[in-house]
């Protein structure tokens, strides 16, 4: 057989698929919980009003001990739901039907990054008539699939069904299996559920706020189920914190000091960014006393919120430290927040995965 006949059986592809999803799988997500809030910004485009984070524990083997770690994480939303069409896209890497507003990679990217199989069942008329479609890691690997398989009618497995609260007429289902140790930021279901939760209460938190958006979070073992809501977690402390002691649980802990809109022009169109600040109450050093404030309860959660909270279309994208000096004291009893439209995504350099402004972050140096 000649040279020429040889080289043509070969795989030329620009990127061969096996080794493709390895890169992919190592793609920018800061950890579990940004990967679960890129599902939860798929809900919300598709007009979700409740969304439910599943995480499901079993008893493994893990050396010598028996651990409780996590097995299966479900997402599932009362939204629009897909068609078959749009179903198959939705797992496909770089396609999707919002490429305008770098929603295009997320589903698959930040689902891969988490585990080796990802399953999605979307409904339009009941979860009994379900289409069902999957990716699987190895599969890709192994070079035994190259397409995301036709989506089937399938309905919601019985099992989801049991632990879900927010099954409606439409809406979609994701459930990552084959989760990888090496990847999840938390072994368990308790961890990673108030890690997430209190990352959503800070990206979700208008949507929240305005009671247009519930999350509910449900984790442990079948038969012992927790649940719990997220709840606000503003950087700006504005609004009351129910995480807070009293007083802040029922009114705001800073007040706000000033705002500053800016216009700019883009292709003919003009749009407003704006620049809104806040301050700590006089009230934080009263009810510390002879104490410090920052050791006060309060006080270590606005620790958790230093930085320039960078607001896109009503969504954080990040809470930006570099404009800060870490180790003064002081930066936590301010609060910033910029605030700007979708169409302005190349101005302030917005990544695909949505977790960073990268020119907004760069002015800072």
């Amino acid at each position: 057989m000649s040279i020429e006949i040889e080289a043509e059986k070969e795989d030329a592809s620009f990127i061969p698929a096996d080794l493709a999803i390895q890169a992919m799988r190592d793609n920018g997500y800061k950890n579990t919980a940004y990967a679960l809030a890129e599902l939860i910004d798929n809900s919300v485009q598709a007009n979700a009003t409740a969304v439910e984070i599943i995480c499901i524990e079993e008893v493994q083997q893990v050396r010598e001990r028996q651990r409780k770690r996590l097995s299966k994480i479900a997402v599932l939303d009362d939204g629009d739901g897909m068609t078959a069409q749009v179903l198959r896209k939705a797992l496909q890497f770089g396609n999707g039907t919002r490429l305008n507003d770098r929603s295009g990679i997320g589903l698959p990217n930040a689902s891969i990054s988490q585990a080796g199989r990802v399953d999605l069942w979307t409904w339009q008329n009941g979860p009994e008539n379900a289409l069902h479609t999957f990716l699987d890691v190895d599969e890709i690997r192994r070079r035994e699939r190259k397409e995301v398989p036709t989506p089937r009618p399938t309905p919601v497995p019985q099992e989801w069904r049991e632990r879900a609260e927010a099954l409606g007429r439409s809406g979609t289902l994701v459930v990552w299996t084959k989760l990888g140790a090496d990847r999840m930021t938390w072994k368990g279901a308790k961890a990673t559920l108030r890690n997430t939760g209190w990352l959503l209460g800070r990206i979700h938190r208008r949507f929240i706020g305005d009671k247009s958006l519930s999350i509910r979070l449900v984790g442990g073992e079948d038969g012992s189920l927790e649940t719990s809501f997220v709840t606000i977690n503003d950087p700006m402390y504005l609004v009351a914190a129910p995480t807070l002691p009293a007083p802040y649980n029922t009114m705001p802990m800073f007040e706000h000091v000033l705002s500053e809109p800016m216009s700019i022009e883009v292709n003919g169109q003009v749009f407003e960014v704006k620049t809104s600040y806040s301050v700590a109450k006089p009230s934080t050093l009263e009810l510390a006393g002879t104490a410090h404030r920052g050791d006060m309860a309060y006080g270590k959660d606005a620790a958790e919120n230093i930085g320039v909270s960078v607001m896109r279309a009503g969504r954080e994208l990040m809470l930006d430290r570099s404009w800060t000096i870490q180790y003064d004291p002081r930066d936590r009893w301010w609060g910033c927040e910029v605030e700007f439209p979708a169409e302005l995504d190349e101005i302030f350099g917005v990544t695909n995965n949505k977790q960073a402004a990268t020119v907004f972050n760069e002015l800072s140096a």
